[in-house]
């Protein structure tokens, strides 16, 4: 299926760091998108970071919202 996302669009990536993974977010805009099987795989994105010079693929979509929903205080104080 299509992604939530089309290319171009900002977003925020969560931070994705646990024990065995240590893949930082931040704002970002996307570059591609890698549309899932619909089945056992999702929707993945190649994204390049606003801030700092750092390109990442295969940021899984349940990771990423839109910029402007993240930065509304509502939207902050559920995560």
């Amino acid at each position: 299926g299509k992604g939530t996302f089309d290319a171009g669009a900002v977003v925020f990536v969560q931070d994705r760091t646990w024990p065995g993974r240590n893949d930082p977010g931040g704002v970002a805009r996307i570059l591609e998108v890698h549309p899932g099987d619909g089945e056992e795989e999702g929707t993945t994105y190649t994204v390049k970071y606003v801030i700092e010079p750092r390109k990442e693929s295969g940021v899984e979509e349940r990771y990423v919202s839109l910029h402007r929903d993240y930065m509304s205080p509502l939207k902050a104080d559920i995560l």
